[in-house]
């Protein structure tokens, strides 16, 4: 019954990506995923030669990216190789020359959920980006904060390319090692990596870029790594606080998740767009990311009876990831409806 049930569900997915297809999305991948297993995925679309994509294509995650080093930054803190509540430039390993002195403040906490007081930095993205986001780092580490640290939320890539940074100097070791080590292998996905502006691959998704941007460069860990739609389920899946997954605790887990309705919220940050330690809510029953940049889209989200959907998209035709939530949300609505595959779990971090 719930196999049968499940199926309908996919089948609805696949007939309406298909359609998107035909009309303006350049390539749209879909996964289900239930209790660590992915249970149906496809990749509608074609590629950059306009020969159809395997389900086995990698897409552009944009800032679904974030959960993957968040990941790995809690990892870190269970093994106390980082503190989330002490400074960050504490935890540097050598001297910081910041621009602000507040910077010297600014917790590993507070860079995970976005509440740092660091701007968002549009013009060292988007604007006049760099081709090495370590070089982002640097900026970043000049610039005056814009609040103090721990009064309000301000979404920035800035907070995510300095804990990468901050990764690799405790850990000795390239941040793209880390991730497919401690977040990727254990979970069975093959090596992956961040990519670049340029559309290289043949045999992935036709994206529209803008000739000679390198945003994915300058962003990083922040937002350019790639992996298939069940990759990306997998991960999700392994989140779930009641998973038998082994990336992380089951504290670390919640803690990731979006605060409670009733837990006070930082200046500026709105209930549909709560934020807890990597992962982001933009519904009362969803916890993930999106993705949104160039001619990419991604919405990755777990809901409360223990499924997880992906969605990535090679498109134009909508303006944000978090619109991909609204473009299936029928199938989304029946998703919801189907039997939890876990006992009831919190759906937020009340601590």
């Amino acid at each position: 019954m719930r196999a049968e049930a499940e199926q309908k569900v996919f089948t609805a997915l696949k007939t309406h990506a298909s359609a998107l297809v035909k009309r303006n999305y350049q390539a749209v991948g879909i996964a289900l995923e239930r209790n660590g297993e992915v249970i149906a995925s496809a990749v509608m679309g074609k590629d950059t030669r306009g020969r159809a994509l395997a389900d086995t294509t990698r897409f552009r995650l944009a800032s679904v990216s974030k959960v993957l080093l968040a990941t790995a930054v809690m990892q870190l803190v269970e093994k106390g190789t980082l503190q989330l509540d002490t400074p960050f430039v504490d935890q540097w390993g050598s001297a910081v020359r910041a621009g602000d002195r507040k910077m010297r403040l600014v917790t590993v906490r507070q860079l995970l959920q976005h509440t740092s007081g660091i701007d968002n930095l549009w013009n060292t993205f988007f604007k006049d980006p760099s081709s090495d986001w370590h070089t982002s780092v640097s900026v970043a580490l000049t610039k005056r904060l814009a609040a103090e640290p721990g009064t309000t939320y301000q979404y920035s890539n800035a907070n995510y390319v300095l804990l990468g940074s901050l990764v690799e100097r405790v850990t000795g070791k390239k941040l793209t090692a880390v991730i497919n080590e401690q977040v990727l292998a254990p979970l069975g996905i093959k090596a992956s990596s961040m990519v670049r502006t340029a559309v290289t691959n043949a045999n992935g998704p036709a994206y529209l870029v803008t000739p000679g941007r390198t945003y994915l460069e300058a962003l990083g860990p922040a937002g350019s790594w790639a992996l298939t739609p069940a990759e990306v389920a997998l991960v999700l899946g392994a989140l779930h606080p009641d998973a038998e997954s082994t990336l992380l605790t089951r504290e670390s887990r919640l803690a990731m998740q979006p605060p409670c309705v009733d837990v006070p919220l930082p200046v500026n940050m709105k209930t549909k767009e709560r934020y807890g330690l990597g992962m982001m809510s933009n519904a009362a029953d969803l916890w993930g990311h999106t993705g949104t940049i160039e001619g990419a889209r991604a919405a990755a989200f777990t809901l409360p009876n223990g499924y997880a959907i992906v969605i990535l998209a090679a498109t134009e035709a909508i303006r944000f990831g978090e619109r991909l939530l609204h473009v299936f949300g029928d199938e989304i609505a029946v998703l919801r409806t189907l039997p939890a595959t876990y006992a009831p779990a919190p759906f937020c971090n009340a601590a």
